[in-house]
């Protein structure tokens, strides 16, 4: 925990890693991502400010692009994070996060796999300019489009965080996969 305050003093980073076990914590998060899945609980982040802001264009709802900056200051910890720093953190932990990969019932060498499935995910998620049809679902909203509803979550995600923002995320995976 003491060397993830050398990536960044940023209490949404150091706040979110707070764990009795971080090693356990980032194998959990690279499990799911090599998944396409989020998994809110894993990443323990503060509440986004304010609410899901939708707009009515014709007669249907679409994503309000003026959303996309609640997510900013999550995207400007990633932006600020020395990723050379991060790869020699991750090859000093590797045994301990093979370790605890391994514990999640996979073998440890598997564990690079994962951690590149989980950028290369990241990677290949799609932007999207244009406004996004969404429809609400139960208490939740969802996309219009089947073929977007169909993507991997990391994905949705992604797309809900606008397409400058997913572009910078994508900018980070790239170079922290170079780099590793």
């Amino acid at each position: 925990q003491g060397e993830l305050s050398i990536l960044s003093n940023s209490s949404l980073l150091l706040d979110s890693s707070y764990r009795s076990n971080p090693p356990q914590q980032i194998a959990a998060i690279i499990d799911s991502l090599s998944k396409g899945l989020v998994i809110p609980r894993l990443l323990s982040l503060e509440p986004l400010k304010g609410k899901f802001p939708i707009i009515k264009s014709g007669s249907k709802f679409v994503m309000d692009p003026s959303g996309y900056v609640r997510f900013n200051p999550y995207v400007e910890v990633l932006l600020a994070l020395n990723l050379v720093t991060l790869r020699d953190l991750f090859h000093e932990y590797r045994t301990y996060l093979e370790r605890a990969y391994a514990a999640l019932g996979y073998r440890q060498e598997r564990f690079d796999n994962a951690v590149i499935n989980s950028l290369d995910k990241i990677i290949s998620a799609p932007k999207i300019e244009t406004l996004i049809a969404i429809e609400q679902h139960e208490a939740v909203y969802r996309f219009l489009n089947k073929d977007l509803e169909a993507l991997p979550e990391i994905h949705k995600q992604l797309l809900r965080m606008g397409p400058k923002n997913t572009e910078k995320i994508q900018s980070i995976a790239k170079e922290l996969k170079t780099l590793l």
